[in-house]
């Protein structure tokens, strides 16, 4: 596969990365709430070092383009060398712009919170997903948690339903589904 390098002045400054390279439980527990909706052409948005990728992996059949704007994990990504993963060193907006109907699922895990324009993003990702396609997106919810940890790890904000609906439809998405997931009710 192709490794692009596009963005090398870029750098993410986060340690919940490494941290969360432990988190195989709760990657798995991510996984099999999206397994169902991802198709075999994945843009795999803000893919890290691949501690998520190696999730999507499991369909035997899936091919991913894992975008990764800083090039310090691009470079150590875990799958830089993987026959079905193309790891991208760019924001996917810059690289995506040849990408129109491409992907069966656009996915944003633990991502969109961390892009200063998530409505461009998603506007992005309506563009390049296939008529029918998907996309999925996780993240922390209730801003009224926000904190000076999200904003030391680079969160510009936390998401209520009603206002990550509200983005995902002011981009054309049809809503199938959000939830919030791990709360106390």
């Amino acid at each position: 596969m192709n490794n692009y390098s596009h963005d090398e002045s870029f750098v993410y400054e986060g340690k919940d990365l490494e941290s969360m390279s432990f988190a195989k439980n709760y990657h798995n527990w991510i996984y099999e709430n999206i397994q169902t909706l991802l198709g075999n052409k994945i843009a795999e948005i803000g893919s890290g070092v691949g501690n998520f990728t190696e999730f999507l992996l499991r369909n035997d059949h899936a091919r991913i383009d894992a975008y990764e704007p800083c090039a310090k994990m691009h470079l150590n990504s875990m799958f830089y060398k993987h026959p079905r993963v193309n790891c991208i060193n760019s924001n996917f907006e810059l690289v995506s712009k040849s990408c129109d109907d491409q992907y069966d699922s656009v996915i944003f895990i633990n991502v969109l919170e961390h892009i200063q324009q998530d409505s461009d993003a998603i506007k992005n990702a309506y563009r390049i997903i296939r008529r029918g396609g998907k996309l999925i997106i996780f993240v922390p919810a209730l801003q009224f948690l926000y904190s000076n940890f999200d904003r030391s790890i680079g969160h510009y904000r936390r998401y209520q339903k009603s206002e990550l609906t509200k983005l995902a439809q002011n981009s054309s998405f049809k809503i199938i589904s959000c939830k919030y997931f791990d709360y106390i009710v």
